[in-house]
């Protein structure tokens, strides 16, 4: 096969899974009536031990680098606490309030909000594309929120703050490691983050004290996050950013948002306004637009590292 292909491929699945994984959350949320505290800390302990026994056996020399360098070592639990926990508890509480599709369209203005803070850290106003992003990204919100009726909201308050809340924390997710990725494993970073902001959200929150009562298919549900949203998604997505680079698959990966809509729609049944999917075009929109200016002005020899 093709390597392009195979990228392409491989992406695409990533995103599937990070779309179903949602669902499972929403399911589980609905059906089981968990709390995303739980949920959280659940998802994070179980991808943080998974990930970190598979970096131990493949990765176990470049796991003793980083926790013999300070700088690094620091970045990534400031990542893991600030970036990680917060990101994931962020989007599983919008999904709570919500459902998977909107919290996941939703949470992809995180990218736009990273443009402009790189835009007020080079003191510099946005260039066009980034203005029409910016635009792109509010007009979206606003629809999914209204459906154009700025009187009314459609989506809850708490809703409403939580997803913006997994964009705004998801900035900090991208930035915080810097130039760490380019000397650390990026699997070697996230198990460490999952496993820490998994313990440290779980002291937070007194995780043993909630009582959850799961059947068969809460269980089933659980394991999908797990598997589908971490194991599976990342190694997928990964693998296919490697033969396809990260522009193309991030575009590649907006399929997250697709899935995470017809996953939801046909297996939970939840209901969507054309005003709904008007912004969910939008907020994807800005998706495709910046990874393409990032990809020409990596060809011409001007993109920056944040």
């Amino acid at each position: 096969m093709d390597k392009k292909l195979k990228g392409i491929l491989l992406a695409m699945g990533g995103g599937v899974c990070w779309g179903f994984s949602g669902c499972c959350g929403q399911y589980l949320f609905t059906h089981n009536e968990v709390d995303s505290n739980w949920l959280t800390v659940v998802r994070m302990l179980s991808s943080g031990v998974l990930l970190m026994a598979y970096c131990f056996f493949r990765y176990r020399e470049e796991l003793r680098g980083l926790l013999h360098h300070r700088h690094d070592l620091i970045k990534v639990l400031l990542y893991s606490v600030f970036g990680m926990m917060m990101c994931q508890y962020s989007y599983l509480t919008a999904i709570q309030y919500t459902n998977a599709a909107t919290a996941t369209v939703i949470q992809y203005t995180g990218p736009v909000m990273v443009v402009m803070t790189v835009c007020v850290l080079e003191k510099r106003l946005p260039r066009i594309f980034e203005a029409v992003c910016v635009l792109l990204a509010v007009g979206g919100t606003f629809l999914i929120a209204t459906h154009g009726d700025p009187h009314t909201l459609h989506v809850s308050g708490k809703g409403l703050f939580w997803c913006l809340m997994a964009a705004v924390t998801l900035v900090v997710y991208t930035m915080v490691l810097g130039d760490t990725l380019d000397r650390r494993p990026v699997l070697v970073c996230n198990g460490m983050a999952f496993l820490v902001g998994g313990i440290v959200l779980a002291l937070v929150t007194r995780f043993w004290q909630y009582h959850v009562s799961l059947d068969f298919q809460g269980f089933l549900a659980v394991a999908g996050i797990v598997s589908f949203g971490t194991l599976i998604g990342y190694s997928l997505y990964i693998q296919g950013l490697a033969y396809i680079g990260p522009a193309k698959a991030s575009m590649i990966s907006t399929i997250e948002t697709v899935s995470s809509a017809v996953i939801a729609h046909f297996w939970l049944g939840t209901q969507f306004a054309q005003a709904d999917l008007i912004g969910f075009a939008f907020i994807i929109a800005t998706v495709f637009i910046l990874a393409r200016n990032k990809q020409e002005a990596k060809d011409d020899g001007t993109e920056k590292q944040i």
